[in-house]
């Protein structure tokens, strides 16, 4: 019994222990937790990278340098690409030779939004949850991807163009038809070609990972579609199609007429899929060669197509008035004007084919001009071109006068790329030169920065929603003060903005001398706009002369053609007060590389 007694009076002192090395953990673990926190605060958490890149404990200032610093060596180095036989340096950045508005870069590493991802990492989730993604991270890693836009259509086109003497093509088997219309057999020939996509796809991979270890392209033998053998019991049908020409292509009382020696070039097999069939099968028929016949409608076209053309309006003495009544316009439809023919012809052997036209109706029209809501000019925007060229000074009067009386309609999301439309000769534009790749060639759309820059600067003054925009890849001086830019190049960089007003905008632009005005008329309904003045930080001298070769220069010939800039930052606020107090911040963020003078050089073979 006493024994029983000295082990009970053991218990509650054994307890006590207990609970006080169990506090004693939580107390250590708290603080630690607490402490933990509290360093890491503003920091990435520990084992956590970006590509290969390890970012433990580092701010978002530290961790941007470090990724900047990396990427800047990617964008010097360019990329590597390699066959075989030949090896291609691609550089990251197209550069006008003339106008800033045409260089771009290709590759573009979106580093704040990578730093925010790597940032999120054990936060903004539940206690246990967020303990978990630390401690996995400590222990085992974490690694994230880096964030970048590049204008892979681009890409494929340089190396295209420097790789495609290296390919061929594969020749289905087709037929001759000679000057008396005999008809002989071809036999087919398989080809080879580089496979683009898949190049493309270990780019992205060595990209997100910050990897610039060469990519070798692979070659892939294709083989031709159809052989002499199917096409042998064609010929009859072939020799009924020639006995049909000549043809006539109508519209209306227009006529075009195809003669037996065009219509023979004409004439190709296909492949064509089973309608009725439940397999994916493919079978040979006898049609017309689509790339032919759309180059000869393309050619009727200039006699057919006509723009429509929205009301336009001008502001005088403070009405509005008509300069240009809206239109209809027409087109002819390539496609299924196409696929007409070839079935008219081919198939029900007729001789003559009305062509497709299809009307199009203007969104504007001068019938609703009274209630559009414009009154009062609601934002300026201004520019300089001081020191601009003929051909850039030519450039960006077509691009004003192009949206001068453009009107944008109540929740219209404006796009300065769709509302300007073709940049051609046509519309009046001039070319410019630029090096693209290690290649030197004629450029339209120089001077346009300056029309998208002017018309950001007044969809800002005005406080409209801004959805796209992206800064230039250096400062420009056209363009200052730093941080007010907007770069435009078709299809993107794009700068897009909202009308949030219940009434429509007139722009009007104005040139006097070296300045550019764009004006927004419409009704205010209120709004107050603040806009700061730009912060320029984080200035950085220029990097040393960038040699580029190119075949446009005599061997060892060198031509200097790009002046050096300091790389910056460049921040602003936007600050839009609604009548019912309703405040929208942003802060619009620019980064401009360090732009080093750009030579070239005559390639030595």
């Amino acid at each position: 019994m006493n024994f029983l007694k000295k082990e009970t009076k053991k218990y509650p002192s054994i307890l006590i222990k207990l609970s006080f090395i169990l506090g004693g953990l939580i107390l250590f673990l708290s603080i630690s937790t607490i402490t933990f926190e509290k360093y890491y605060n503003q920091k990435i958490y520990p084992g956590i990278k970006i590509g290969t890149i390890d970012l433990s404990g580092k701010t978002q200032t530290q961790a941007i340098n470090i990724l900047r610093e990396k990427t800047e060596q990617i964008n010097q180095k360019g990329l590597i690409f390699t066959s075989k036989n030949k090896t291609v340096k691609v550089d990251l950045v197209s550069i006008g030779l003339t106008d800033p508005d045409l260089s771009h870069n290709l590759l573009e590493f979106d580093l704040e939004n990578s730093f925010k991802e790597a940032f999120q990492i054990g936060r903004n989730c539940q206690y246990f949850n967020c303990a978990r993604e630390q401690l996995n991270a400590l222990f085992s890693g974490r690694t994230t991807k880096i964030k970048y836009n590049f204008e892979k259509e681009e890409l494929i086109k340089i190396l295209k163009d420097n790789f495609h003497s290296l390919e061929k093509a594969p020749q289905d088997a087709n037929f001759k038809i000679d000057k008396n219309y005999q008809i002989a057999t071809i036999s087919e020939e398989n080809g080879y070609y580089f496979d683009y996509q898949r190049a493309i796809m270990e780019l992205e991979q060595n990209l997100e990972s910050l990897n610039t270890q060469p990519i070798d392209l692979t070659l892939i033998i294709k083989s031709p579609k159809i052989t002499k053998e199917q096409i042998k019991m064609f010929t009859p049908a072939v020799q009924e199609i020639i006995d049909l020409f000549p043809i006539t292509l109508n519209y209306k009382n227009k006529k075009w007429e195809i003669k037996k020696d065009d219509g023979k070039e004409w004439i190709e097999f296909q492949l064509d899929q089973f309608k009725n069939s439940k397999k994916n099968q493919e079978e040979i028929v006898v049609g017309f060669n689509q790339e032919k016949i759309k180059n000869k409608l393309k050619n009727i076209e200039t006699e057919i197509n006509q723009e429509s053309q929205n009301a336009k309006f001008k502001i005088e003495n403070e009405k509005i008035i008509e300069f240009q009544t809206s239109q209809n316009g027409k087109k002819l439809n390539i496609e299924k004007s196409y696929k007409k023919i070839n079935e008219e012809i081919a198939f029900k052997k007729n001789k003559e084919i009305e062509l497709i036209v299809e009307e199009i109706y203007p969104e504007v029209s001068i019938e609703n001009a009274n209630n559009l809501g414009i009154k009062e000019i609601i934002g300026t925007g201004k520019s300089n071109f001081k020191g601009s060229p003929k051909n850039r000074r030519n450039n960006i009067k077509v691009g004003a006068t192009a949206l001068d009386g453009l009107l944008i309609k109540p929740n219209e999301e404006f796009s300065i790329i769709k509302a300007l439309g073709e940049i051609n000769g046509k519309a009046g534009y001039l070319k410019e030169l630029v090096i693209k790749g290690n290649k030197t060639v004629p450029e339209y759309g120089g001077g346009l920065c300056q029309v998208g820059t002017t018309i950001f600067r007044t969809a800002l003054e005005t406080g409209l929603p801004i959805l796209e925009r992206q800064p230039h890849a250096y400062r420009v001086q056209y363009y200052e003060p730093a941080g007010t830019d907007a770069t435009i190049y078709n299809p993107h960089p794009d700068l897009r903005f909202k009308n949030d007003t219940d009434n429509y905008i007139l722009i009007q632009t104005k040139i006097d001398k070296n300045d550019l005005t764009f004006e927004f008329w419409g009704t205010k309904d209120g709004r107050k706009v603040e806009l700061t003045k730009p912060k320029i930080y984080n200035i950085v001298a220029a990097p040393k002369t960038k040699i580029i070769e190119t075949t446009d220069l005599k061997q060892g010939k060198k031509k200097c053609i790009e002046t050096a800039h300091a790389g910056a930052d460049a921040k602003f606020t936007s600050t839009v007060i609604y009548p019912n107090n309703e405040k929208k911040i942003r802060t619009f963020k620019s980064h401009y590389k360090p732009w080093g003078a750009v030579c070239l050089i005559g390639k030595t073979e």
